[in-house]
């Protein structure tokens, strides 16, 4: 193999879970510094590393692995060990030695106890070494040299956080003017549309009292309909982009649909359903999906075609987590950005959308029916999709903690203290009442069935023993409001 010259060969192609197609390029194990393939082809700032067999065996090992894995994992296990060589080229160590190994493991955990790294980085690190080490074929002892390395729990996972109502407030009205205006001016003139560059035939979109041209406007459309049905179906990126048209002749009257999807992790197919059941969902929601229905038949017709498509210069292309990220990066931000309360950005999001849907349906039902609706179990529920939004928390441990000052103060009763602070809380059961997937208030759990009851007279003695205060207190311990029967 000649040092200098690039091998087409040497490329592994793949597919991400979410449609992308991607090359793995082995040429760069072979210089110095994993440079780019670019470089490599202009024989540009290269060095080469003598080191082929590595390339050609870590090769030959992935595509073995590949047999039984998932292309996202082959993905992730050739940019953890490029990064693995990169670290050990930096430091003119052979990355094919015990010691040079572990230094760079405990270089990791360093980096943990440092905050740099999660710990849930730190292990895939380690275990990604530990497979690929095990089946290469170059030192037969490599696979024993990380047994000794240092293994901590997987413990700093943070969850997607739900969007707060405020955020869905400025989110959605803007998604589903923008499918809808989009759409409308779509199916009036499709072949114009569908043939249309990046530079031409560009839509028009009205948005607080400005017109905006939109263009490749049936890619916008369409990524405008995955975060809907997103935030609809509580489903994840991978499902929502691979589901297939629904069959159906009549689904005009119909108010109902499913549609199945491969999920890959679980390995299993589940049921993505959209339609009127007990979560409320409004009849825009049926209106939308009616209308991405007529949408998706004009630009694929043919049987088993998927629901979500891209499409230009009459060419189509599955949706992928590309066309998402240059929506908030490019299309939002340069030409519409949304700003949380707190000031910071706000990014359309799939994860995000799915928390919100779970937090909707935990206020609304039990933790099982909850684990039915995302297609996880009641653990994985309880881990991934029960903390809530900080912020929202916050805000609601302050009004909480502000209420029972003020009825400390004042003497009053939860509602006067209210009044005085002008702090609207709903009770919980009010707040079922009244929930929908586009208003809901804050269900803080400060308010108390009964204030100044045998807890208040239990509360008042112990702050007179203190000598602290002499009159009659409404409870304020706030500690014992957890679990206790008063509590709504």
């Amino acid at each position: 193999m000649s040092p200098n010259k690039w091998q087409e060969e040497m490329c592994l192609k793949l597919r991400s879970g979410a449609n992308t197609t991607h090359y793995l390029d082995f040429n760069r194990i072979r210089f110095n510094g994993i440079p780019p393939t670019k470089r490599i082809r202009d024989l540009k700032g290269i060095e080469f590393a003598h080191r082929d067999d590595l390339a050609n065996e870590f090769q030959k090992v992935l595509s073995m692995l590949r047999l039984e894995k998932s292309d996202a994992t082959i993905s992730n296990y050739y940019y953890k060990f490029t990064y693995y060589l990169k670290w050990c080229d930096s430091l003119n160590m052979l990355p094919i030695e015990q010691s040079t190994i572990q230094k760079f493991c405990m270089h990791c955990y360093e980096r943990y106890r440092l905050g740099e790294l999660k710990s849930s980085a730190y292990i895939t690190f380690t275990s990604t070494l530990k497979v690929i080490f095990s089946n290469l074929e170059i030192n037969n002892a490599s696979e024993k040299w990380l047994n000794n390395i240092v293994i901590i729990p997987n413990n700093d996972t943070q969850p997607h956080e739900p969007y707060t109502s405020s955020d869905l407030k400025k989110m959605l009205p803007f998604l589903r003017s923008l499918f809808k205006q989009t759409a409308k001016q779509f199916l009036a003139s499709p072949e114009k549309y569908i043939a249309a560059s990046k530079k031409s035939s560009p839509m028009f979109f009205e948005w607080k009292g400005k017109t905006h041209k939109v263009y490749l406007p049936v890619n916008k459309m369409m990524i405008a309909a995955t975060f809907l049905l997103a935030y609809y179906t509580y489903s994840n990126t991978t499902q929502i982009l691979n589901l297939r048209r629904p069959k159906s002749a009549g689904y005009k009257n119909e108010n109902w649909y499913v549609m199945s999807a491969f999920k890959r992790r679980a390995f299993k197919v589940i049921n993505i359903e959209i339609g009127e059941h007990h979560i409320d969902i409004p009849k825009y929601c049926i209106d939308f999906f009616n209308t991405l229905l007529d949408v998706s038949k004009v630009i694929d017709n043919s049987d088993d075609a998927p629901l979500i498509q891209a499409c230009w210069e009459n060419k189509k292309a599955p949706l992928n987590n590309a066309f998402l990220r240059d929506f908030n990066s490019i299309f939002i931000k340069k030409s519409f950005p949304i700003y949380d309360s707190t000031g910071k950005e706000l990014r359309f999001s799939v994860s995000r959308f799915r928390a919100t849907g779970s937090f909707i349906s935990q206020l609304n039902s039990n933790e099982i029916e909850t684990a039915l609706l995302l297609n996880n179990t009641p653990r994985t529920v309880r881990s991934h999709y029960s903390e809530g939004n900080k912020l929202e928390n916050n805000i609601m441990m302050q009004q909480a903690a502000l209420i029972r000052a003020e009825q400390a103060k004042s003497l009053s009763s939860i509602d006067k203290a209210k009044e005085n602070l002008d702090i609207k809380v709903l009770k919980y059961e009010e707040l079922q009442e009244q929930l929908s997937p586009q208003i809901k208030q804050s269900a803080h759990g400060s308010y108390c069935a009964n204030p100044f009851g045998e807890q208040s007279k239990k509360f008042s003695k112990k702050v007179s023993s203190y000598s602290l205060h002499e009159s009659k207190l409404a409870c304020a311990n706030l500690l014992s409001c957890f679990g206790c029967e008063h509590q709504v």
